[in-house]
Order: structure tokens, then sequence, then C-alpha cells
């Protein structure tokens, strides 16, 4: 079944509004628009499995309330068997991504989006990333839909460090 998605591009000011473009009908759906890949960086050097475990308990606490994909990069390697059963048995629509660590998590980020669709929303977490309410990728998918395609993050500020500072952006 072909299906038509359509989605409305942001217009520069004091131009007339136009009609919505429609980009590949292959991408999936969720409500009739797109659906999101959640992408979670893993480093498998070092000691990270405590806070891969707070992302998981408030991953599984904290409903992001809509539908998704998820994957987890490993930078760096193959974990131990057991961090990898760990992330399978807690979260839903799970694949894993080797990543060598070149670049860090953005580097991680990259190689994911270039093996992606064109215009695929995915929303980047951090190692250090967990979550505080329900709803939290609803919100992201939300501000997404109301002012098109961009960069929306959260926690991001300039006023602490002079450098882009957040757990997460999509």
């Amino acid at each position: 079944m072909a299906l038509n998605i359509i989605v409305k591009k942001p217009r520069p000011v004091g131009q007339r509004p136009h009609t919505p473009t429609t980009v590949s009908p292959d991408r999936p759906l969720v409500s009739g628009k797109f659906k999101v890949l959640l992408a979670y960086v893993y480093p498998v050097q070092g000691n990270f499995f405590g806070q891969a475990n707070r992302f998981v308990n408030t991953y599984r606490t904290c409903k992001p309330g809509i539908d998704h994909d998820s994957v987890v990069i490993l930078n760096g390697g193959t974990p131990p068997s057991q961090v990898s059963q760990y992330f399978v048995r807690n979260i839903p629509n799970l694949s894993f991504f080797l990543h060598d660590n070149t670049g860090w998590d953005i580097g991680g980020y990259r190689e994911l989006a270039l093996k992606l669709p064109p215009s695929t929303p995915m929303f980047c977490l951090s190692t250090k990333a967990h979550f505080k309410r329900s709803g939290w990728l609803r919100r992201m998918v939300e501000a997404w839909e109301k002012h098109g395609a961009g960069l929306y993050g959260t926690l991001a500020t300039y006023e602490v460090r002079p450098h882009f500072c957040t757990t997460g952006f999509m």
C-alpha cells in the first residue's frame, strides 16, 4: 500500500503560504505522520552500566508518549552479552549499531544517520540521559510538527558553559 506523507516546511517571513510537500512514502508512520528513531549512546570502554541502568529505569517509568524505534549505539566495540541482553529485555523495538568511537557520541549519531532514509527524525541521547516525566518524546515530536524540521534539544544552555551542552537533541 503506497502512502503519501505530508509535512509542512517552514516558510521565510513575508512569503505566501505554500502547499505541503510530499516526502518519501516508505517512511514508517506514527499517528499518520512519521516514526521517530531514538538513538542512545553506550560507550563500551569504561564503566557506564550505572548510567545505562538509570536511562533504562527512567525510560520504563517515564513513558515516551509516542511510538518509536530505538537504537543503542555501541561506541567502541561490542559489550558483554549481559549488557546487550539488559537493553533487549527493557527497551521495545530495539536494535544495536556498532560504532568505532571516532567522533565520540556525535560520530555515532552521524554514522547512524547516514544509514537512515533521508529526513528520518532521530532523537539523540547521550550516555548520561535520563527522564523526569512521561511524555518527553511526545513533546519533542510536537515541537517538530509545529515548527518543522530543525534542531530541538533538552537541557541545552550557553550561559553555563560556552559550548553546546545537552543530553539530548532531535
